[in-house]
C-alpha cells in the first residue's frame, strides 16, 4: 500500500478496487518509544523457535515501526479499515510464565478516518478463531458487506479509461494448455525432455511448479483415536493405599465433562507433579492413576523422561501411533519434524481436520513424564500453545522440583508410609493379614524399613521366598546390618544419601541371598537401561557368555528370572516380553560389585548387546532398514557408555576386546544418521579412546598378534571416518580433513597398494578425503581423490557402474567449480543415465539422486541454460523432500537454489517463501550459519527492490553481514580492504555440495 500511495497515478485502478482492510490483533503506533513497542517483540517471542528467546525492540526498530505506521495512515486515510483488539491475555514464554494482553484497543487503532474498532473475547493466538453467531463475527461480516458494496460502486462509477489490470486478465488466470506439464517432465529421462520450455514463457513455468515447491507441510490424516501408549511395566496388582493422593490427582487432571464449559480466556494446562526420593512409589502411583483413568482420555502417552533421546523417541512413537506421520517416512525419521507435529497436535488436539465447526470438539489427552531428573529437559517437548483439553503428570526424584517448576498446589512430595500403613502393606504382600500373631513383629519390621514402599516390597519377597516369620527375618537382618551399612558408604555421595537411598540400601542385604545365576543376571540388568530390557537379548547363547554362572539355557534363565521376580527385584511385562528394574535396585547391585566383578559383568553386557546389535556393513550406504532394532537397543548402549570410564585397559588384547569400541562406534553412526550428529561425538570419542588404549597394550606386548593389531587400526580408521562425517555435516573443514586423512592413511596401509576385491574401505576413504579437500576449496586435490575412489571401486568382484555414484557426482562438482563445464556435464549426464536405468526416473533409493540433480542444475546454470537448470533444481528439491524430508539442510539448500530461479522470473513472492523455508530449516544451529547468512542476504536483496520494505531489507542485510564477518574473520581482502560481500563471497562460505 505504501508503493500504491507513492505512485498513485500508476496504481489508481488498483487503489479504486480495494474494498477495505481487516486487521486482527495488529500492533500500530506512531510513537518511537521502544517501551510502547515491547508487545511487538513479545509477539515475535510467542512464535519464536525457542520460547526463551529474548526478542527486544530497540530504538532504531521502534523508529522504523513508527515510520511504517505513519505511512500506512497516509495510504489508508480514505479506505475502510476494521481493527480488532484482544480482550484476553496471552501467555508468553514457558508454560508457567505470566499472561499479558498483547494488542489492546490503543495498540490496535490505526487512527484512519473510516476505521471501525472491535473487541474480541480471545487472546492473541485465538483472535482469528471466531465463533459463528458471535457479536464480533457479526460486526466483521457487516463491515465486509458494506465495504465490498462501496468498492463495487466506486469501480462502476469510475472513468471510461478504466481497464482491468493485466494480472486479472482471463488469459493470465486460465493458461492455454502447455506442450508439457511438470508431471510429464518428471516421468521422462532427462535426455528425452523437450527444450521447448523456452517457448512457454516464465509465467507458464511458474504456474506449473508453484505447488511443487511451496508446500512443505507434512501430509497428515485424521489422528487415530483412541491412542494409548501405556507404562512399560504392568499394573501392580498389589498396589496399596495412596487413595487421598490419587483423589488429588483426579481432581486436578481428569478432563471436564461434556456439560462443563472450558474457558477460552484462561485455558490453563492441568498439571500435577509427584516428587520424592527414589523408592517412595512415584511411578507406581502414576501407573495406578493411568490405568484407572484410561477410559477418560482419548489419548494417553507415557514417556520416559530421564534422557533427551528417550523423549525424542517417545514423540516419534506418538506421532506414528496417532497417524500424524507415516512410519518409516522421512518425516518420521526427523526428530525436529516429529517434535513440532506432536506439539502442534497437543496444542490443538482436533479429532478430525475435516470438520467445519468454528469451535471443533477437541480430544482429551494425558502425558506422563516419568523420572524427570532435569526439569529443563521438558522445554523442547512442552506444547507452546494450548487449547484446554490436555493434562500432564510428572514424576521427579528432585524434592525441590515443585518449588521452581510447578505452579502452586499442582503437586505433592510423596511421603513414606506411616508405620500403620507400612504394616498393613507388609501383611498384604506376605498374605498374613489374618495372622494376629504376626502383626506385632510385622509392625517392628515395617518400622525398621522406614515406610519406604520399595524396601517393604523387596523384603516381603525375601520373607516369602525363605519362608521366614517376621521375627526370624528381624534377627537375621539385624545380624547383617553392619555389612548393609558398608554398602551404603560405598555410594559415597551425600546427595544420594539425602535422596532416600539410606533406607533403600538396607535391601542390598537381600541381594546377598540370591543364587549365583540370579545374582549375575541381576548384575547384568544393573548396567542396562531400566525402562525396558528385551528378554530376547538376555537369552543370548553367545559363547562369550560361558562364564560367571550366567544362565546358559532357557530353563536356567527362567529359573534365575523367577527368583528375581519372587524377590520383587524386577518386574516383567509378559505381553511385551521385557524386564523393568527400579533404578535404586540397579544402584544397589552396582554398589556391591568389586572392580573385578564389575569388569566381568561389563564384558557380559557388551557380549549381549554386541550379539543383538544389527551392525551396518561399512560402505557408502545409509540404509534405514535396521533403525527399528537400533532404536530398541540404543538406550542400553547409552547406559553402557555411562560406565565406560570405570574400565581399566585389559592386560591381554583379543578379538573380544574390540566388541566394546565397535558397538559404540556403530551406535554413534546410527545416531548420527538419524540427525543427532553432535550428540554422537561422545560415542566415537569413547570408542577412539578404547582403541588407542588397546593399541598401546599391543605395542608393549612382545608376542602381539598382527591380525588383532590390524583389526584395531582398521576400527580406528572407521572411527576417524565417522568423526569426519560429523565434521562435514556440521561445517568443520579442518576437522574433516584431519580425520579423513587419518582414515585414508590406514586404508592405504592395510591394502598394501594392492587392489581390494571384497572391501570398499579404500574406495570410501578416497571419496571422503576428496570431500574434505573440496570443503577446504582444494578442487584439483578433490578431483584426484574422486578418480582414485572410482578406480578402487572397479577392482571389487561385484562391481557395478552404479556403485560409483558418490565419487562420480562429487567429481562433477569438482569439474564445475574448476570451470570445466563440458567435462562436468558429460560426467553428470552419464551417471544420471546409469542411475535411471537401474532405479528408474526420480528414484527414492537415497538422497544421492537429489545431489546429482543439484550438481547438474548448477552446471546448466553456468552454461546459461536457465530453463534446463530450473527443471533440474526443482527435481532435486522434490527428490530431497521425498527421501530426506522437508526439514533436512540439503532440502534447505535447494530451496535457496530454486528461489534464485524465481527471482530471475520476477516471481518474488515465491522466492521469498522458499527462502523463508530455508531459514526455518537452518534455524539457530551454529554449524548452518554459512547457509543461513546466504539465505538472509538473498532475501534482503529481494526486499530492497520494494521501497516499502526498506526497513526489513536493512534488518536482514545487517544480520547477513554480521554472520558473514563472523564467519570470514572480519571480511578483509588485501586487494580491497573492508568491503561489502557479494553473492560469490557468501557462496564461498558454504560447503561445495550446498552451493
Amino acid at each position: 500500500m505504501g508503493l500504491i500511495h507513492q505512485q498513485a497515478s500508476d496504481f489508481r485502478p488498483l487503489r479504486r478496487s480495494i474494498a477495505g482492510a481487516i486487521f486482527l490483533g495488529t500492533p500500530h503506533s506512531q510513537s518511537e518509544d521502544p517501551k510502547l513497542w515491547e508487545n511487538a517483540g513479545a509477539i515475535l517471542r510467542l512464535h519464536a523457535k525457542s520460547k526463551h528467546s529474548k526478542l527486544q525492540v530497540g530504538r532504531e526498530t521502534a523508529k522504523r515501526l513508527a515510520k511504517v505506521s505513519r505511512s500506512f495512515e497516509q495510504a489508508f486515510d480514505l479506505i475502510p479499515v476494521l481493527s480488532a483488539f484482544e480482550l484476553n491475555a496471552t501467555r508468553i514464554g514457558g508454560y508457567l510464565s505470566s499472561r499479558i494482553v498483547l494488542v489492546g484497543k490503543d495498540f490496535a487503532k490505526t487512527n484512519v478516518r473510516l476505521e471501525t474498532v472491535v473487541g474480541i473475547e480471545a487472546d492473541h493466538n485465538k483472535i482469528c478463531c471466531l465463533q459463528i453467531g458471535s457479536p464480533a463475527l457479526n460486526e466483521i461480516s457487516s463491515f465486509l458487506k458494506s465495504a465490498v458494496n462501496s468498492a463495487v460502486a466506486r469501480i462502476s462509477n469510475g472513468s471510461d479509461e478504466y481497464m482491468p489490470p493485466a494480472a486479472l486478465d482471463a488469459q493470465t488466470i486460465q493458461m492455454p494448455s502447455p506442450t508439457w506439464s511438470h508431471n510429464q517432465l518428471e516421468d521422462q529421462p532427462l535426455s528425452e525432455q523437450s527444450t521447448n520450455i523456452t517457448t512457454l514463457g516464465s509465467t507458464s513455468m511458474g504456474f506449473d511448479i508453484i505447488p511443487l515447491v511451496s508446500d512443505f507441510s507434512p501430509e497428515r490424516g485424521d489422528p487415530r483415536l483412541p491412542c494409548h501408549i501405556m507404562p512399560p511395566h504392568s499394573r501392580n496388582r498389589a498396589f496399596f493405599g495412596r487413595s487421598e493422593i490419587l483423589q488429588s490427582i483426579r481432581a486436578t487432571l481428569w478432563p471436564k465433562q461434556e456439560d462443563e464449559v472450558l474457558s477460552d480466556s484462561d485455558p490453563n494446562l492441568s498439571m500435577f507433579a509427584l516428587c520424592g526420593p527414589g523408592g517412595i512409589g512415584k511411578t507406581q502411583v502414576a501407573t495406578e492413576f493411568v490405568h484407572t483413568a484410561k477410559n477418560r482420555y482419548d489419548a494417553i502417552f507415557w514417556l520416559q523422561a530421564d534422557q533427551h533421546s528417550k523423549l525424542s523417541q517417545g514423540y516419534t512413537n506418538i506421532a506414528i501411533k496417532l497417524g500424524l506421520v507415516i512410519e518409516d517416512s522421512a518425516d518420521a525419521r526427523d526428530p525436529v519434524v516429529v517434535q513440532e507435529v506432536v506439539k502442534g497436535w497437543l496444542s490443538n488436539p482436533v479429532k478430525t481436520y475435516m470438520q467445519q465447526d468454528s469451535k471443533p470438539k477437541l480430544a482429551t489427552w494425558l502425558i506422563i513424564f516419568d523420572n524427570v531428573d532435569d526439569p529443563d529437559i521438558l522445554d523442547d517437548f512442552w506444547p507452546s500453545d494450548y487449547s484446554g483439553a490436555g493434562a500432564v503428570l510428572i514424576t521427579s526424584r528432585d524434592p525441590l522440583a515443585r518449588t521452581y517448576i510447578y505452579s502452586e498446589n499442582s503437586g505433592i512430595t510423596l511421603p513414606p508410609f506411616t508405620t500403620n500403613e507400612a504394616t498393613e502393606f507388609l501383611l498384604k504382600l506376605t498374605k498374613r493379614e489374618a495372622e494376629e500373631s504376626e502383626r506385632v513383629s510385622g509392625c517392628s519390621v515395617a518400622a525398621r524399613l522406614g515406610g519406604l514402599p520399595l524396601a517393604l516390597t523387596q523384603m516381603a519377597g525375601v520373607i516369602d521366598r525363605k519362608a521366614l516369620s517376621f521375627a526370624e527375618f528381624l534377627r537375621v537382618f539385624e545380624e547383617e546390618d553392619v555389612r548393609s551399612k558398608l554398602f551404603k558408604t560405598q555410594l559415597g555421595s551425600s546427595k544420594v544419601r539425602m535422596g532416600g537411598y539410606e533406607h533403600t540400601l538396607d535391601t542390598v542385604w537381600a541381594l546377598e541371598k540370591l543364587s549365583k545365576s540370579s545374582s549375575i543376571l541381576l548384575d547384568v540388568l544393573s548396567l542396562l537401561d531400566p525402562d525396558g530390557i528385551p528378554e530376547t537379548i538376555l537369552q543370548c547363547t553367545s559363547p562369550g557368555l560361558h562364564a560367571a554362572a550366567y544362565p546358559q539355557t532357557e530353563a536356567a534363565y527362567q529359573e534365575a528370572r523367577a527368583e528375581l521376580l519372587q524377590s520383587s527385584l524386577i518386574a516383567r511385562d509378559r505381553a511385551a516380553n521385557r524386564i523393568t528394574i527400579h533404578r535404586l535396585v540397579q544402584d544397589g547391585a552396582r554398589s556391591k560389585m568389586l572392580p573385578q566383578r564389575f569388569a566381568v559383568v561389563f564384558e557380559l553386557v557388551v557380549e549381549i548387546l554386541h550379539s543383538a546389535w544389527p551392525f551396518e556393513h561399512f560402505s557408502f550406504g545409509h540404509g534405514v532398514s535396521r533403525w527399528a532394532k537400533c532404536t530398541e537397543l540404543f538406550p542400553h548402549v547409552t547406559q553402557l557408555l555411562r560406565f565406560t570410564s570405570q574400565l581399566k585397559s585389559p592386560e591381554v588384547v583379543t578379538q573380544t576386546s574390540l566388541k566394546h569400541p565397535r558397538l559404540l562406534d556403530d551406535a554413534g553412526r546410527f545416531n548420527h544418521q538419524r540427525g543427532n550428529s553432535l550428540d554422537s561425538t561422545a560415542y566415537f570419542e569413547a570408542a577412539e579412546s578404547i582403541c588407542k588404549s588397546l593399541e598401546h597394550v599391543l605395542e608393549k606386548t612382545e608376542s602381539k598378534s598382527v591380525e588383532i593389531l590390524k583389526a584395531v587400526k582398521i576400527l580406528s580408521g572407521e572411527i576417524n571416518h565417522d568423526l569426519g562425517c560429523i565434521a562435514t555435516e556440521t561445517n568443520q573443514p579442518a576437522a574433516a580433513l584431519t580425520n579423513f586423512q587419518a582414515f585414508n592413511r590406514l586404508m592405504i596401509e592395510f591394502s598394501g597398494g594392492k587392489p581390494q576385491s571384497n572391501d570398499m574401505g579404500l574406495a570410501v576413504s578416497w571419496n571422503e578425503l576428496g570431500n574434505a579437500h573440496m570443503m577446504n576449496q582444494e578442487w584439483t586435490l578433490g578431483e584426484e581423490c574422486f578418480l582414485r575412489s572410482m578406480e578402487a571401486l572397479k577392482q571389487l568382484d561385484d562391481y557395478k557402474p552404479v556403485d560409483s555414484s558418490f565419487p562420480v557426482i562429487n567429481l562433477g562438482f569438482s569439474y564445475w567449480l574448476q570451470g570445466r563445464l563440458e567435462e562436468a556435464e558429460k560426467t553428470l549426464c552419464d551417471i544420471l543415465a546409469i542411475r535411471e536405468s537401474v532405479y528408474g526416473i526420480n528414484d527414492r533409493e537415497s538422497f544421492m539422486t537429489g545431489k546429482l540433480l543439484h550438481a547438474y542444475g548448477n552446471v546448466k546454470a553456468s552454461q546459461g541454460k536457465w530453463d534446463e537448470s530450473f527443471k533440474l533444481h526443482v527435481r532435486s528439491l522434490q527428490q530431497y523432500k521425498s527421501t530426506i524430508g522437508n526439514h533436512h539442510h540439503r532440502t534447505g539448500d535447494l530451496c535457496v537454489k530454486v528461489s534464485d530461479h524465481y527471482v530471475r522470473l520476477s516471481q518474488y513472492d515465491i522466492a521469498i517463501s522458499l527462502l523463508d523455508q530455508a531459514l526455518k530449516i537452518f534455524g539457530d544451529r551454529e554449524y548452518y550459519n554459512p547457509e543461513k547468512a546466504r539465505a538472509l542476504y538473498k532475501k534482503a536483496k529481494i526486499l530492497k527492490l520494494f521501497k516499502n520494505q526498506s526497513s526489513d531489507n536493512e534488518t536482514y542485510m545487517n544480520d547477513a553481514l554480521d554472520l558473514y564477518r563472523k564467519l570470514s574473520k572480519g571480511s578483509v581482502r588485501p586487494d580491497r580492504g573492508i568491503y561489502e560481500p557479494t553473492d560469490e563471497d557468501f557462496d564461498g562460505l558454504i560447503v561445495f555440495w550446498s552451493r
